[in-house]
């Protein structure tokens, strides 16, 4: 795929390493969520699922449709939709379009994403990241922020040591 990731600041474990140990959690969390929702459970949506899980970048529809050629390229477009409608996966734009990225995770493996605007990288950043932000903003009754359903941009640590 077209993105790298970043590391959690934290210095932890890598994205990729984060989902090495929880993709099959993951998925078995959003088959259990579509149920709860009364959704279908279809074939092509666990096939959908299961490349989303698997994948340590954010797809686009096109990537994941080459990767599944037994599903049809549109129902691959209709799945990530409705899945980033029902907050399964968080969808996010980038330079090469809209990329998808699987949002249920299992506990201890929360995490944002922010897009570089100079190189387009996506970099993994901390749940509680924005927390101060989220609270603040709620005490206020100004808004209630959902940074996981958030698209933040800035420059990478590469793109902003150049600037």
């Amino acid at each position: 795929m077209v993105h790298v990731h970043g590391t959690l600041t934290h210095g932890k474990d890598s994205h990729a390493e984060l989902h090495d140990h929880a993709s099959a959690d993951a998925v078995t969390s959003a088959l259990a969520l579509l149920h709860e929702l009364g959704e279908r459970v279809t074939a092509p949506r666990r096939a959908v699922l299961d490349a989303l899980a698997a994948e340590h970048a954010h797809a686009t529809a096109e990537q994941l449709a080459a990767a599944l050629p037994d599903v049809h390229r549109a129902t691959v477009y209709r799945t990530v939709e409705r899945l980033a409608e029902l907050g399964i996966a968080t969808s996010m734009h980038t330079g090469g379009g809209t990329a998808y990225h699987l949002a249920v995770t299992p506990t201890g493996h929360e995490h944002l994403h922010a897009r570089c605007r100079a190189c387009d990288r996506i970099v993994v950043l901390p749940a509680d990241s924005l927390q101060t932000a989220v609270e603040r903003l709620g005490r206020a009754r100004l808004f209630r922020l959902e940074p996981d359903h958030s698209e933040l941009v800035g420059l990478c640590e590469d793109c902003a040591s150049t600037d």
